[in-house]
Formats: C-alpha cells, structure tokens, sequence
C-alpha cells in the first residue's frame, strides 16, 4: 500500500475519530492548505476503496464508512505501512530537474541519494522517465561507468521540465496562481526549481502588459506561458543557453514588442537568440487575433467552414447554421494552426476523457483536420479542444450511437470472443457486437450491421468485410479504426446524434417578445444586405498608380462615414493589418483588405480591377501578382446577422475554383448574381432557423 506521510496521518485520524473531523481540522494539523487537504482527500478515498470502505461527509465532516472488519483490516495495513513524503511524480520530477542541471554524467548512487531512494529503484524511476521523454526528443542516456546524462537540444529540455509540471502537478499550479493573485508570498516545495520571486516577476509584467493592450490568455495558456517562461530565465542565469538557429516562425510586431519591454526591464541578460524565443512563447500564448498567427481571418474562416461542413457530413447532423460554434472555433483556430505550423505543444489535462467520451466525434474531427492540413494532424491534446467546441455545439455528454459488428468466426467460441473482448478494450466505439459462426452468417441480413469482421478470407461476401486475426493484433486494430474513419457518413446515415442528457423543456416565450426578437434581428439582415448590394461597385483602373493610392481612392469612394476625416484613419488601418500578415490570396490574383472601424457606419463592398499586377505578400507569406483589390468595410460593431454575413461572403470569395474565378472576372453582372444567391440562402437558412427553434 502506498501513502504519503499526510495520507497516513488522515487515515490513522479519521480511525480514531469515528464521528469525523473537518477540512479545517485536517489543513490546520497538517500545515497545508484546505484545496491541498482535499487532493490528499481524494487519494484516501481510493485507498479505502481496497478495503471495501468509503469516505462519507456529514455536514462538515468526514467519516470512514464501512464494517469494524474492514476498519481493523486497514489499521493493520497502517501499522506495518511506511509512508513516504514524495509521490512517485515528484520523485521523478526530482530526478528530472537535477540531470538537467548537470553538464557531465552524473552518478547513479549520488542521483539516487539526492532523491532519497536506493539505486534499484532510481534505476527505476529512471525507466519510466525515459520513455515519457521520447516524444519530446530528449533521452535518458547511460554511460557505463560514467553515469546517466539528460541528451537532447537546451530547447527540448526546458520544454520537457514545463511539461512535466504542467502535466503532473497542474493543480498546484492553480493554487500558484491563486497565491499570486492573493499576494502570498510562500513559496512551494515541489517547485524549489524556479525562484518564487521569478515567478511574481513574470505574472507582475505580463499583467501589466495584458492590461494595456487588447490581447487575452485562457487560464491554462497563462499557467504554461508563466511556467515556460520561469524556466527560460533560470535555464538562463544558470549558464544553458539556446543554441543559435535561425528564426523560423513568423511573428507578429507586438510579439517582438513584448519580448523587447520584457527584456529591457528583466535582470536577466537575453541574447537575440533568447528574446525571440520570449516573442515566441507570448504569441503562442495569447489569444491570436484575425490578423495575427501568420494566417489570414479568410483562410480561417475557410478552415472553420469547411471542418464543420466536413463534420456535419460525417455525423450526419447539420451544425453550418450554428454561428455559435463558428466564432468559436473562428477564435480558437488561430492559435491552433500557429502552434501547429511551428511544432509547439499543448497540454490538455482532459484529453483522455474527452477521447473516451466523444470517440465518434473525435475521429470526425481528425479525419476532417487531415483533409484540410493535407494528411497533417494536429496533436491529441490540440483536437480534444476542437472537440470540446463541437461537443457544446450538440449540446451533449454522451453519444447515445450504437456501431452494429457481425464478428465471423468459425474457429470456436473461445475465439470468438476473445475477438469480442478485445474489441470491446481496443476499439470502444464498436458498441453492439454479434457473433456468427459460417453457417449463421448465411442466414443473417449482412445490411443490418455497420461493419463486418471475419477471421477467415469469405468467398462472394453480400458487402465489405475485414478480415482480422481472433488475437485482434495492433494492425487489427489500426485497420478497423481507418475503415469507421472512411465510412462514418455512411454508418451514420441511418442514425442520429443524440444527447445522452435529459431534455428539460423551458417555459415558452411570450409570442409577442419572440416575434419582435425575430423581426429586429431580420431587419438589421435586411439592411445589411441591402447596404452591401445597393453600392456594390466593381470599377477598372488603368492609371498606373501605386496599389497604395488605388487602395486609397477605393476607401474614399466606398466608405459610409458617420462624419467626414475618417478616411485617413481607415486606410492607415488596412495598411497595418497588411504588414501584419499580407493580404494577398494565395494561389489567385486578388487580394482582400478588409477591416472594421468606429467611424464606419454600414458596410461596404467594391472591387478594382487593374490593368497590371502587383506583387503583393499573402497571406502565406509568399508574394502573388494580385490585379483584383477586394475592399470589404464593417462598422465595429455589428449585429450577430451582420457578423454572419461578413464571415459568409469572405469563405465564398475562395469556396471553390468556380468562385474565386466569379470573382476574379471583374464582371460586376456576375458577382453581383453571385453574391445575390448566397444572401438569399443566408435568408432562408436564417427564418427556417428561428422556425425550428
């Protein structure tokens, strides 16, 4: 039985006590704080679980529920028990942080005394270190009569330690966190690895800094920026440096902007190579805004739209009218796609059981991220926030579908159902399974299983089948997985996307507040609509002026103004959304400059064609000849339909080859039509939308 020294003294006390002790009682004997007290909490409940015992609260207090038999079992156990001051997951950080201190081997025996264990067992703790490093190219080398050495690049390790915390010890970091927000000024044990006054100084500068400009960071994008950027400053002043590299990833001004201020007011001497690297983890952090991340709001919202068309055809479930979960995603794809693009990692606390809980939906996302990224997948831990938004959408806990397996097997029972019992652990989305021997198979309707598995090769089969081995080996089982991926739309056809949560019905809306809802929200459409086709002009230019001057003269041709002057500030807008990230469209000859402002008040839509081609910077970072400039404006605040109807015509000016060459032809007759038919569906879709609901 394994117990920490607290763990102990709670169970020793809790015997003792039989009529309960509280929280209170519990953080004040241990020294240790009450959400601490609850984590140990939590582990002594599993540990009463082995004796047939649980742990009960009345009111206040805790109390060991179970028979005096079972109690005196467990008093027993405790007495001949020795508790340890150390987790397995702190020994191991332990051992991690002290090999990356050091520059040469460094000794079995003196790591195994540093942490308190005897050399068999550091050797072991060793082993299951090594194989969580892997992943993160960084290994556990040992050298025959020299010691054990942590290989791998400065920039490796420091990403293993953060991960390591990040993964083991988050809510300690929570309580970090707290801590700070509080202005405590205990430090924590476990994390002797970093100053506590590194930490303060960190979190002190970046909420400064957020404070003053527009960006956000999630709760957990914080923790691992604070952390990540903790360990980079002491890696630092204790002499293990970034090897120099080139840059690789593109940046954006205020990235490099936070690095420079940070540098200039840290203790810490950072070279060039250091300070691109703060810039890089700040902008993997913070929530990426539509002109940030090295790929352009149209691309994403082509991203978006296209993932949820993919999914919705998959699940057989339509989510393309939900705009709730298309801001959603327009938001949190940004961030994504850069830490994607530049091999940054992510640490999802709850990815296990998201995958568990949604496997369906989660093999709809990857197989439709894949399609997109060209066969590229982004990580477990990156989709399962993908998910998540998903998830919401179909408002759910629980996928209520029941995949139909005919398993054939005529080798015998035992046979089948290992086969069976296999499938069950491996592939749990197969939820119904039945088992035919050759001659039953016969006799049954092949049409009314999803997916058919035989152990023998069958002759004239009625339908598709694999063929698997009765021990389902790890091929097996990777073959059956990629069959559900490539067929799920048709698996799901005939079935339906529930939710496993019970429907409460709401009270109705008043008739008269719902209608009135509807008929403002369709006004505002319908002026919207109307402000985009009344002035929809598409002009040629064949002065030969800079593209700057033809940008110029479109704001002042185009732009509704709620007072005159505005037009300087508009155009100096566009400009630096084009140094943050081009504007130009890759693989086409025009180019989109769109942006929303105050001082604009309906939106706008024009498009110049010009007799010679600019050489402009995509979106892509690579320059195309662009000779089709788009200029879409919007107020800064818009109605949720208004936001509907920009995001619809940026995806549709890039949806397939036929439109991009619509809008490219610079015949106004044509695009008008085109734009026409797309609001018209938007209109429909949206009526039929607050219909049903």
């Amino acid at each position: 039985m394994f117990l920490t020294t607290r763990e102990k003294v709670i169970l020793e006390t809790l015997l003792k006590n039989k009529s309960g002790n509280t929280l209170d009682y519990f953080s004040s004997q241990l020294k240790v704080s009450r959400r601490t007290v609850q984590r140990d909490l939590k582990n002594v409940s599993h540990t009463l679980a082995t004796f047939h015992l649980s742990l009960s609260k009345t009111e206040q207090e805790f109390q060991i529920a179970g028979t005096n038999a079972n109690m005196f079992k467990l008093a027993q156990e405790l007495h001949q028990a020795e508790a340890l001051d150390q987790t397995p997951e702190e020994k191991n950080w332990l051992l991690l942080k002290i090999l990356a201190h050091q520059q040469e081997p460094y000794k079995l025996s003196s790591l195994a005394t540093d942490v308190g264990v005897s050399v068999q067992t550091a050797s072991s703790y060793l082993d299951v270190l090594s194989e969580w490093l892997t992943p993160l190219q960084v290994s556990v080398e040992r050298y025959r009569g020299s010691g054990i050495q942590l290989v791998g690049l400065e920039k490796n390790k420091r990403q293993a330690l953060a991960n390591y915390l990040l993964q083991h010890f988050d809510e300690q970091l929570v309580d970090l966190l707290l801590e700070l927000e509080q202005e405590k000024t205990e430090s924590v044990d476990w994390f002797a690895y970093i100053p506590i006054d590194t930490i303060k100084h960190i979190n002190c500068f970046e909420k400064k800094y957020i404070a003053d400009t527009h960006y956000q960071m999630a709760m957990n994008s914080y923790m691992r920026f604070l952390i990540q950027l903790a360990i980079t400053l002491h890696r630092i002043e204790s002499g293990f440096v970034l090897e120099a590299h080139e840059p690789s990833m593109r940046l954006t001004d205020d990235a490099y902007k936070f690095a420079h201020n940070f540098k200039k007011q840290s203790d810490v001497p950072l070279s060039h190579v250091e300070e691109y690297e703060v810039a890089v983890l700040w902008q993997s952090a913070v929530q990426l805004n539509e002109t940030m991340g090295g790929y352009d709001s149209l691309l994403i919202n082509r991203l978006v739209h296209q993932l949820i068309n993919s999914v919705s055809d998959q699940l057989n479930v339509d989510l393309t009218d939900d705009f709730s979960l298309f801001q959603g995603l327009l938001a949190h794809m940004p961030s994504a796609i850069f830490r994607f693009q530049n091999n940054i990692t992510v640490y999802n606390p709850l990815s296990a059981d998201i995958r568990r809980q949604y496997p369906l939906l989660f093999m709809a996302i990857e197989k439709a991220i894949q399609e997109e990224l060209n066969g590229h997948a982004l990580a477990i831990d990156e989709m399962a926030y993908i998910v998540l938004h998903f998830g919401s959408a179909l408002e759910m806990k629980k996928e209520q579908i029941d995949i139909a397996t005919l398993i054939i097997c005529p080798t015998g029972i035992g046979a089948s159902k290992m086969l069976a019992t296999r499938l069950k652990k491996e592939v749990p989305e197969l939820t119904q399974h039945a088992i035919a021997s050759m001659t039953d198979m016969q006799k049954l309707d092949w049409n009314d299983y999803d997916i058919v598995l035989s152990t023998v090769r069958l002759q004239h089969p009625p339908k598709d089948y694999l063929l698997v081995n009765p021990l389902l080996s790890i091929e097996d089982v990777r073959s059956v997985r990629r069959y559900i991926k490539e067929h799920l739309p048709v698996i799901m056809e005939q079935k339906k996307y529930l939710s496993s949560t019970r429907v409460v019905e709401e009270q109705p809306v008043p008739l008269t507040e719902d209608f009135s809802t509807f008929i403002g929200e369709l006004d505002k459409t319908l002026a919207a609509v109307h402000s985009l086709l009344d002035d929809l002009k598409v002009t040629f230019d064949t002065s030969g002026v800079s593209y700057e001057k033809i940008l110029y003269r479109m704001v002042q041709a185009n732009v509704k103004m709620k007072k005159t002057g505005a037009v300087d500030h508009i155009f100096e807008q566009l400009i630096w959304r084009e140094k943050q990230g081009g504007l130009a469209i890759p693989d086409t000859n025009m180019a989109l400059y769109h942006c929303r402002h105050e001082q604009i008040s309906e939106l706008s839509f024009a498009i110049v064609q010009t007799q010679q081609p600019y050489h402009l910077k995509g979106m892509d970072a690579r320059e195309w000849p662009v000779n089709n400039f788009i200029l879409m404006l919007a107020p800064e605040n818009l109605s949720q339909s208004e936001l509907e109807i920009v995001s619809m015509i940026s995806a549709l000016i890039i949806e397939s080859p036929k439109h991009i060459a619509v809008f490219s032809s610079g015949q106004e007759v044509l695009i008008r039509k085109q734009l026409e038919q797309a609001l018209q569906k938007y209109i429909i879709n949206k009526t039929q939308r607050n219909d049903k609901s």
